[in-house]
C-alpha cells in the first residue's frame, strides 16, 4: 500500500526532496516495485531447501529483520540502488514471511478455530494493504513523504519479532526436526491452551511422531511430483491457481494504485491516494465476507462468478480509458477498478 503513494511522490519535483527522484522513468519506476517481488520469488527458493531447517518461528523472526532493516534502507536511500537494495531485501521479507506463517498459524492453532485463523491472516494482510493506502495519502504532499511511508514499516516490524519472541516453535517443526518430546509437548501446551489435558497433548504428540515416521518410510522425491500420476493433478490444479493468482494482474493494480487513478483523471496526488483509501478499504470489506462465506458458497463457483466479474470490469475499465463513458470516464474507472479488486478477493484472495 505504501509503494502506491510513494510512487506518485517520488516522481514529483515538489515533493520528492531528491535529485534523482523526479527523473524516474517508467522502466525505473518499474524497477522499484517489481525488485521487491524479485526478492519474493528469491525467498521462495530459498525456503525450498532451508524452510523446514530454520523452523516456522525463526522464519518469521527472520522475516521481520528483514522488514525492519529493509525499510531503514528505502527510508534513507540516498539514491535509486539503494532504493531498489531495499525493495529486494524487503521482497526477500515478504517472501520467507508468506511461507512460514500459514504453516505456523496450521501447526499451532487449535483445530476447531483454524480455519478461521487461516482466513483472519487474509484479512490482517488486507488491512495492512490499507494502512499503507492511508499512510500514503496522509503524507503524499510532504516534501521526503514517501521517506516517512517505506519508515512507517519499522514499528511493525518491531511488533512482528516482539510477538514471535514470546510465542513458542511450532510443536509439528519440533517434531519433525527429531527435537525432544518434551518440548514439543510444551509447545503443544502453550499454543493450545489452558482446555487441552494432558491426555489431549500425549495423544496430539504420539500422532504427530506417527506421522513423522511414516513420512520417513515413504521416501519421497522432489521428482515423484511429475512422475506419479496421482500427484501431477493436484500438482496441476494447484499451481495453476497460483499461476494465474499473479498474472491476473491485481498486485499490480495495488501497487499502481495511485498513479492509475491519477491517469484516470484524479490528477492531485492527495486526489489520487484518496481514491486509493477508498480502493484499499472495498478490498477489506470484500475479503471479510469471503473468508466468513467461503464455507458456505463454495470455492469453484466463488472462483467462477469472481473470473467473470475481473473480465467484465477490464472490459469497462478499458472503455473508460478510452473514453466511452464520456464525462463519468473517471467515475468508471473507479468503479471498475473496485469491481476488479472485489471480484479478486472472492475468487482468487481467500
Amino acid at each position: 500500500g505504501a509503494t502506491s503513494g510513494a510512487m506518485v511522490s517520488l516522481k514529483s519535483a515538489v515533493t520528492s526532496g531528491t535529485d534523482w527522484g523526479p527523473a524516474l522513468s517508467p522502466l525505473a519506476s518499474g524497477a522499484v516495485v517489481s525488485s521487491s517481488l524479485g526478492g519474493a520469488l528469491l525467498a521462495s527458493a530459498i525456503t525450498l531447501s532451508l524452510g523446514n531447517k530454520l523452523g516456522r518461528r525463526q522464519e518469521l523472526l527472520l522475516a521481520s529483520a528483514l522488514y525492519g532493516g529493509s525499510a531503514a534502507m528505502m527510508a534513507a536511500a540516498p539514491n535509486l540502488a539503494l532504493l531498489l537494495l531495499g525493495h529486494v531485501g524487503y521482497g526477500l521479507g515478504i517472501g520467507f514471511g508468506m511461507h512460514a506463517a500459514p504453516a505456523y498459524i496450521a501447526e499451532t492453532v487449535p483445530p476447531q478455530v483454524r480455519g478461521l485463523f487461516v482466513s483472519l491472516k487474509e484479512c490482517l494482510v488486507v488491512t495492512g494493504i490499507l494502512m499503507g493506502y492511508l499512510i500514503g495519502n496522509a503524507l503524499v504532499d510532504q516534501e521526503g513523504g514517501w521517506r516517512l511511508m517505506y519508515g512507517a514499516a519499522i514499528p511493525m516490524a518491531g511488533l512482528l519479532a516482539a510477538g514471535m519472541f514470546s510465542l513458542p516453535e511450532s510443536p509439528r517443526w519440533l517434531t519433525l526436526s527429531g527435537k525432544r518430546s518434551d518440548e514439543a509437548a510444551e509447545s503443544l501446551r502453550l499454543s493450545m491452551g489452558s482446555k487441552y489435558t494432558e491426555e489431549r497433548v500425549e495423544e496430539e504428540l504420539q500422532a504427530m511422531e506417527r506421522n513423522v515416521v511414516a513420512r520417513e518410510g515413504e521416501k519421497e522425491r522432489f521428482t515423484d511430483l511429475f512422475t506419479r500420476s496421482s500427484y501431477r493433478k493436484p500438482l496441476l490444479v494447484g499451481a495453476s491457481l497460483m499461476l494465474f493468482q499473479q498474472i491476473t494482474g491485481q498486485p499490480s493494480v495495488l501497487y499502481y494504485a495511485a498513479p492509475i487513478f491519477q491517469e484516470a483523471g484524479f490528477s492531485a496526488a492527495s486526489d489520487a491516494t484518496r481514491v486509493s483509501v477508498l480502493l484499499g478499504a472495498f478490498k477489506l470489506l470484500v475479503t471479510g465476507v469471503a473468508c466468513l462465506k467461503v464455507d458456505s458458497w463454495g470455492r469453484r463457483p466463488l472462483l467462477l462468478a469472481g473470473i467473470t466479474g475481473m473480465v467484465a470490469s477490464l472490459a469497462i475499465l478499458s472503455g473508460a480509458s478510452d473514453g466511452v463513458f464520456g464525462d463519468v470516464s473517471s467515475v468508471s474507472s473507479v468503479a471498475a477498478l473496485l469491481l476488479y479488486v472485489g471480484c479478486y478477493q472472492l475468487s482468487f484472495g481467500p
